[in-house]
C-alpha cells in the first residue's frame, strides 16, 4: 500500500513537472502570449480592484489578475494557440462573461465595461434570501 501511494505521487510530480517545463520552452520559444485592457463602468470610470479570471480551454488551467488604481489589468505567459474564456467580476457590477478572448505575442486590448446591479435585482435577491 505505502508503495502505490509513492508511486502515485511520483506519477503526479512527474506531471506537473513535464507541465511546468512546456510552459517554459514555450514562453523562451517566444509563445507567450499576453492580454490586457481596462474594466470601467457605463460612465467610462475605471473600476479598482475587478477580478479578471481567463480559463484556457485546452488545459483547464485559469489564471487571474486584479484590476490596478487606473482599472488596468494584464495576464501573461499565455498560449497564443489557445482558446480562452474570461469572466470579469467587480462588486456591485453583474459579471461578465467572454467566450473567445485571444492573447497576441504583441499584447492583444480587451476592454470590458460592466454594468451596476439594479436596484430591483437587489430587491429579488434579497426578499430570496429573507424568504419571502
Amino acid at each position: 500500500m505505502r508503495r502505490t501511494t509513492q508511486w502515485a505521487a511520483t506519477v503526479a510530480a512527474l506531471i506537473l513537472v513535464s507541465a511546468g517545463v512546456a510552459h517554459g520552452q514555450a514562453l523562451a520559444q517566444g509563445k507567450g502570449g499576453t492580454i490586457g485592457g481596462e474594466i470601467m463602468d457605463r460612465r467610462g470610470k475605471p473600476l479598482v480592484a475587478a477580478h479578471v479570471d481567463l480559463l484556457d480551454n485546452t488545459t483547464g488551467v485559469e489564471v487571474s489578475a486584479m484590476t490596478d488604481a487606473n482599472g488596468n489589468y494584464v495576464l501573461s505567459g499565455l498560449a497564443i494557440d489557445h482558446d480562452y474564456a474570461m469572466t470579469v467580476r467587480c462588486i456591485g457590477f453583474l459579471p461578465q462573461r467572454r467566450h473567445a478572448v485571444a492573447p497576441s505575442a504583441h499584447g492583444a486590448m480587451d476592454d470590458v465595461t460592466l454594468d451596476p446591479i439594479s436596484d430591483a435585482h437587489r430587491t429579488v435577491v434579497g426578499d430570496v434570501r429573507r424568504g419571502q
